[in-house]
């Protein structure tokens, strides 16, 4: 064996070929499934979430309308229109239509019933007060009690 054939017979190192970046390893397909299935359930709750509070949304809004017009020209018909919202509103959260027709200590007693009341004057101003043949008026603060009680309205 001469040492030239043996150096003839030898080849320049080579280098392999670049990893190429796809296809990803099974721990990037894991990951990009698990990140697919996380963005779909927070999609879904969020969807879920906003049409279970579709009526409180609207109940806000039709809120604001009142409130403006109350506070514009305090009037039974006025305060009527705030009782029918607040029935409408009760109706919504525990799908029963009973509310609707609530009256008298019932209806005190329901708007009372939940987590968050009313304070007993202005319960008793929108269970009673129009039946008094003078309405008493809803005060700034009372009617901010009201848009509280509507925003934190929720299913016992």
């Amino acid at each position: 064996m001469d040492p030239a054939s043996l150096l003839a017979q030898l080849r320049d190192i080579q280098a392999p070929e670049p990893i190429s970046w796809w296809p990803p390893a099974i721990g990037w397909w894991l990951l990009a499934l698990m990140l697919t299935a996380l963005t779909a359930c927070a999609v879904i709750s969020m969807l879920r979430y906003r049409r279970r509070n579709a009526w409180r949304r609207a109940a806000l809004q039709e809120w604001r309308q009142i409130r403006r017009d109350y506070e514009a020209q305090p009037s039974a018909e006025q305060l009527a229109l705030i009782v029918q919202l607040l029935r409408r509103s009760l109706a919504s959260v525990y799908f029963d239509e009973h509310y609707l027709s609530m009256t008298g200590e019932h209806w005190h007693s329901a708007l009372q019933s939940n987590k968050h009341t009313l304070d007993t004057e202005t319960a008793k101003l929108l269970a009673y007060g129009l039946y008094h043949p003078e309405v008493q008026p809803l005060t700034a603060p009372k009617l901010n009690d009201i848009e509280k009680w509507i925003r934190r309205l929720k299913r016992c």
